[in-house]
C-alpha cells in the first residue's frame, strides 16, 4: 500500500514537525509506503542542520521527503505557482509511486491533489482539521481529555490506516 501526503506547510515549521510528520511517521510504521510532499519557508529551509536531521529522520522511517519552496508574496499569484509546482511534484511522485491514496491536508493542497492523481485507481482523501473547535478557549473545560485521546498522533495513525485500507490502498 502506498500514499502521497500533501500538506501546504513545511515538515520544518511547528505544526509539520508536531503534527504531518508524526501521522506519516506512524503510517510507515504500519506498512504504507509514504510520500510527503511539503512546502518549506525560506528562512527554516535556510537551517541547514534542521534540514538535513529532518531529512534523515524520515528516511530512516522510510518516508519519501520531496520538500518544495513555499512562496510568500504576493500572495494569490504566488500560492496559484505553489498549487502548479505541488500538483506537478504531487503527480510525478504519484505516477513513481503507484499510490492508492493521494492524502491532502487542507484546502490549498485539496487542489493540488486533485490535481496531482496520477496513478490508476488512485484515491482521494481531503483531511480538515477542526482548529477552530480545539482552540476554543472553554474546550478544555468540557471536553479536552477526551478531544486529545480522539486525536492523538496513534488514534490518527490507526484511523488514516483504516481509511487508506477502506480505499483499497
Amino acid at each position: 500500500m502506498s500514499a502521497v501526503y500533501i500538506p501546504y506547510d513545511g515538515a520544518l515549521d511547528p505544526l509539520g514537525a508536531s503534527q504531518i510528520v508524526p501521522y506519516v511517521e506512524g503510517l510507515a510504521a504500519t506498512g504504507v509506503t509514504m510520500t510527503l510532499i511539503t512546502f518549506e519557508k525560506r528562512e527554516r529551509w535556510q537551517r541547514a542542520g534542521r534540514r538535513e536531521a529532518m531529512r534523515r529522520r524520515l528516511a530512516q522511517r522510510g518516508v519519501t521527503w520531496r520538500p518544495v519552496a513555499y512562496h510568500k508574496r504576493p500572495r494569490l499569484a504566488v500560492t496559484l505557482w505553489d498549487v502548479l509546482i505541488g500538483s506537478r511534484v504531487g503527480a510525478l511522485e504519484s505516477r513513481r509511486s503507484t499510490a492508492a491514496v493521494v492524502h491532502s491536508r487542507g484546502d490549498v493542497a485539496m487542489v493540488m491533489a486533485r490535481w496531482a492523481i496520477g496513478a490508476p485507481r488512485a484515491r482521494l482523501l481531503y483531511d480538515v482539521r477542526l482548529r477552530s473547535v480545539l482552540a476554543d478557549p472553554h474546550l478544555g473545560e468540557r471536553c479536552r481529555g477526551l478531544a486529545e485521546q480522539r486525536y492523538s498522533v496513534e488514534f490518527g495513525v490507526s484511523a488514516y490506516r483504516d481509511l487508506y485500507a477502506a480505499l483499497g490502498a
